[in-house]
């Protein structure tokens, strides 16, 4: 099976809790939105910087749309 570079890096795995729900459970649901959107900008600017275009424009994307299932949750 190929690694899910975008939405599941490996580097990033803990034994039980993936760093994303650790980093969601401190800082809360809005700051978490704000840690989203501030990596999908990095994203998006560092396509343009350097050779991994494609990965790291998924990448934002995935920041993006968590950001909005965040949001959601919030109106919830």
């Amino acid at each position: 099976m190929e690694e899910d570079l975008v939405n599941n890096p490996p580097h990033y795995q803990g034994d039980k809790l993936e760093a994303l729900d650790s980093i969601r459970a401190m800082l809360g649901a809005k700051g978490f939105i704000a840690y989203c959107l501030g990596n999908a900008s990095k994203y998006v600017w560092r396509c343009t910087k350097k050779g991994n275009f494609e990965q790291d424009l998924k990448k934002a994307k995935f920041y993006i749309d968590r950001a909005i299932h965040e949001n959601e949750q919030i109106k919830k």
